[in-house]
């Protein structure tokens, strides 16, 4: 190996490395190889080499991690990251490799979560024989394809609904004002154009739920009430233990942990996508009680 003519302070487990000559090496995370002068350590104790490109990204992944936000919009901004790193042609050919596997609900996914789900499955396969790699961003594409799925399916024709019918503007200002369902009040009711995250929707549901008396004098959790009564499935989403609980499993026991510092192992994804696209997996739940 050519001779190190700089090292560039550590940064968390991560030191970039300059040689004076460019030399061929395998990224020990993204498994190319890559010829370069800039070579990143990784794991200062026991030493892996990745490239600059990985490099960049590690440092963004922990630079999110820390920022003092709620793990959602961590979530959020580490999907957004995650997203740019798979090219929608490699999450394609990774999401049809999961059609046979899934083909009894394969068809109904979105475009998007078949994405999502493509992009952990594309990482998947790149890092599988790395355990000692983070698996927190596939795990949070696991839980956005489930959330988008859950908007595709679910909270957009309750809006298509709120939006195309009377309404006593009263009621709807007090609805968006509420604490427990203002939030989503807000997007189905149009006073807000980003669409609720998974907590937002599941905590309204589990409002529904618990509060009969206020259906009768609110227009959102009428409207609400009035669309799951058209499915087939009601009890999916009425009762406390399917609907609620997959989705706050979801949150706190992988995204949550997913958006914090620190990493979460292979294992964890494994069990992560298993319970959502198990053979009775909650996405097979979520799609037969809203087709």
């Amino acid at each position: 190996m050519a001779p190190a003519i700089e090292r560039y302070p550590p940064r968390g487990n991560l030191q970039l490395v300059r040689y004076d000559k460019a030399a061929p090496f395998e990224c020990w995370r993204c498994r190319k190889t890559k010829v370069s002068k800039l070579q990143a350590i990784a794991n200062l104790e026991r030493s892996r080499i990745v490239c600059n490109a990985c490099y960049g990204y590690l440092l963004s992944l922990d630079e999110i991690k820390a920022r003092n936000i709620e793990p959602w919009l961590k979530a959020e901004q580490i999907h957004d990251l995650t997203v740019k790193e798979v090219s929608a042609k490699q999450a394609a050919q990774s999401a049809e490799r999961q059609e046979q596997r899934l083909k009894q609900y394969w068809r109904f996914l979105s475009p998007q979560a078949r994405q999502f789900i493509g992009t952990a499955e594309f990482l998947y396969e790149r890092m599988t024989e790395r355990v000692d790699l983070d698996f927190s961003p596939l795990i949070i594409e696991l839980v956005k394809s489930f959330e988008h799925q859950c908007l595709i399916g679910f909270v957009e024709p309750i809006r298509n609904s709120a939006m195309n019918g009377p309404h006593v503007e009263s009621e709807v200002s007090e609805d968006c004002e509420d604490r427990d369902f203002g939030r989503m009040a807000k997007y189905v009711f149009g006073r807000d154009v980003r669409p609720p995250e998974l907590g937002v929707i599941a905590y309204s549901l589990a409002t529904l739920i618990h509060s009969k008396e206020r259906i009768l004098r609110s227009r959102f959790l009428k409207l609400l009430n009035a669309h799951l009564s058209s499915y087939r499935d009601v009890d999916y989403f009425m009762n406390q233990e399917r609907f609620v609980g997959q989705a706050t499993e979801l949150t706190q026991s992988y995204r949550n942990p997913a958006a914090h510092v620190g990493s979460l192992s292979k294992l964890a994804f494994e069990e992560c996508r298993t319970k959502l696209m198990g053979p009775s997996g909650f996405l097979w739940q979520l799609i037969t009680a809203t087709s």
